[in-house]
This record gives structure tokens, sequence and C-alpha cells, in this order.
């Protein structure tokens, strides 16, 4: 995504830097800790022997508080990222920018679908580090690595999803003090003078 939109949407002069960097936030970092486990995972497969173990690297890379927060962070970003979007939805030449883009890119996905990516590759990799849990020997040694790894990205999970439960209230109380006060002034308004209303 660097590459294809961020970099050029900032030299172009396509948009704002800063609403680049609210639209992509942590996604760098969150893709620089992914290529740091994928070079530590192919390094112990061309080595790969019948006591090699791959989760250790998954949980060591899992369960750092650098990777935690670039989730946690990039998650509560995540409406405004959305929002930044969507405003920018409507102008033509961002919208040229971004088909463009779309058409080039190999996994032909939007970019707004896109941007969610990284919350949900979590509990794919959840799903297939308890797919390899279920494929190896319990005495072999990397059993209980991986069962280290899968709590990590387990617990990870959670976290995510409390921080999106807790969004969704922070912005449903939001919505409910705003009708509030709308429906106040409209009452108020409706009636000729200005009084509370219980509701």
């Amino acid at each position: 995504m660097a590459g294809k939109y961020m970099i050029p949407m900032k030299t172009q002069g396509i948009l704002d830097s800063n609403l680049v960097d609210d639209m992509f936030y942590k996604i760098n970092e969150i893709y620089m800790h992914h290529a740091t486990l994928l070079a530590f995972m192919e390094g112990t497969i061309q080595r790969w022997d019948s006591s090699s173990t791959i989760g250790d690297i998954i949980y060591k890379n899992f369960s750092k508080q650098t990777v935690i927060e670039s989730y946690i962070s990039f998650i509560e970003n995540f409406a405004r990222a959305e929002k930044v979007l969507d405003d920018l939805s409507t102008k033509s030449s961002f919208q040229k920018f971004v088909e463009q883009c779309e058409k080039e890119t190999k996994t032909k996905l939007p970019l707004k679908a896109q941007i969610v990516k990284p919350a949900q590759r979590i509990p794919r990799y959840e799903l297939l580090l308890r797919r390899l849990l279920v494929n190896t020997p319990k005495d072999h040694p990397d059993y209980e690595q991986l069962q280290k790894a899968e709590k990590a990205i387990h617990d990870l999970a959670l976290r995510i999803n409390s921080v999106r439960e807790s969004k969704h209230e922070e912005d449903l109380q939001e919505t409910l003090k705003k009708l509030e006060l709308l429906l106040i002034t409209d009452v108020s308004n409706l009636h000729g003078n200005s009084f509370m209303v219980d509701i």
C-alpha cells in the first residue's frame, strides 16, 4: 500500500500529508512487523528439520508491546481513516487516482477493503495456529511454542475487539447526545419557547 497509494498521494500532491497519515495510520508499522516475521520464518523454513519450530518466532512477534500497540492504535484510528476516505470519495481527482491504483493492484480489492485488512488478519492467524496445533504431535518441540503463539494472538484479538466495542459505544453516545440536542432545539422551536426535555 505504501508504494501504490501512500507515497504517490504525498509526492504527487494528490492529498494533504496529514490526511494521508490519518488514512493509513500505523499501516507502515504493521507492515514492517510482518516483514520481520516473514524474514525470520523464511530463514527457519530454509533450514527446516524434524526438530525445527516456528511457534517461538510467531510468539515473539505477537507478544511484543510495539506490535500490540500498533494494532490497538490502528483500530482506535480506524473510524477516522474511514471518514477521511468517505469525505474524499466525492472528489473526482482523488477517485480517478484510486480507480487507477485499484486497476493496477494484484488484489483487485477497493482501497477501503485494503485499509481494514490488517485487523482482519488477526482472527485468521489464530485459526491457522489452531490448525497447526491439531496437526502437530504433542511431543514435538513446536507444540508448546505454538500454544503460546496462539494465546498471544488470541489475546491480541480480544484486545482489538474490546477497543472496537469501546469505540462503537463512544460513537453511539455521541450520536445520542446530538439527537438529544436536536430534539430539544426542535421542540423548543415548535412551541416558540425554550425549555428542557427529559428523554
